[in-house]
């Protein structure tokens, strides 16, 4: 399932790349917090926008989503890292 999504995206971007102007990532606070770390498939999102981003000039914003989950300063330390 992680390739699929993977070379689906990277399709995606090669096709689309050069109308694109935004490119927004999301990852759920949850995953940070239980992890201390984004997925493996969320790291391969990341670089791939990233080598997409230099081809194609297209900004990428990573946002962390369900940040009121977050309850203590421990927890805000391991998502902000």
């Amino acid at each position: 399932q992680t390739r699929h999504w993977q070379s689906t995206l990277d399709l995606y971007l090669k096709k689309r790349g050069s109308m694109l102007r935004q490119v927004f990532h999301l990852i759920s606070c949850e995953v940070l917090l239980h992890n201390k770390r984004p997925s493996s498939l969320d790291m391969a999102v990341m670089e791939m926008c990233l080598r997409h981003r230099r081809e194609y000039r297209v900004d990428y914003t990573l946002v962390i989503t369900k940040v009121d989950l977050i309850k203590s300063e421990e927890d805000a330390q391991a998502v902000y890292e």
